[in-house]
């Protein structure tokens, strides 16, 4: 399987294109500079292999290996770059929601009433009542209107479905 190499400013230029790209070549590989101060990695790159300049001598073959296998590789020293923005990178279990508010959610995010999102999320209506609140209490929001632009800052859907992935 081909792996597509971009360096990050040429990855950044693209930016929704990125994503038609990704349609058509799944696996990609972006290569930062971790040195570049100004240098802040959008949350929605951890769909990607995501290197540091400095890794590709020893370790170039690796990733494009694991990355056409369908892994995702990233530099230890990228790491701190994505800890900038950790609040917003903090996975849904880190805020208490759990697999089945997941589902929940994603039925609610396709909209309709809540028998609908109970039906298309095999739950009870009182159910997803119940979820729903839970999640506002865990997510410190008011109302279900909040949620969207929460799950939006905060990166949880997929990259390609735009479903809410748990991790």
């Amino acid at each position: 399987m081909d792996v597509l190499v971009l360096d990050f400013k040429n990855a950044l230029k693209l930016k929704s294109e990125l994503n038609r790209v990704s349609d058509i070549q799944p696996n990609i590989i972006i290569i930062c500079n971790a040195k570049e101060h100004e240098l802040l990695i959008p949350a929605c790159y951890l769909m990607f292999s995501v290197v540091d300049i400095k890794d590709i001598d020893l370790h170039l073959e690796l990733v494009i290996e694991s990355t056409a296998m369908g892994a995702h590789v990233f530099s230890a020293s990228l790491r701190n770059l994505f800890h900038v923005s950790r609040m917003y990178l903090a996975p849904p279990s880190s805020f208490g929601i759990t697999f089945n508010h997941i589902i929940t959610l994603n039925s609610y995010l396709e909209g309709g009433d809540i028998i609908q999102i109970a039906e298309r999320a095999n739950k009870s209506h009182s159910t997803v009542k119940k979820h729903l609140k839970l999640i506002r209490q865990k997510l410190n929001l008011e109302t279900n209107n909040e949620i969207i632009d929460f799950l939006r800052k905060h990166h949880w859907c997929d990259f390609k479905t735009g479903k809410l992935i748990w991790f």
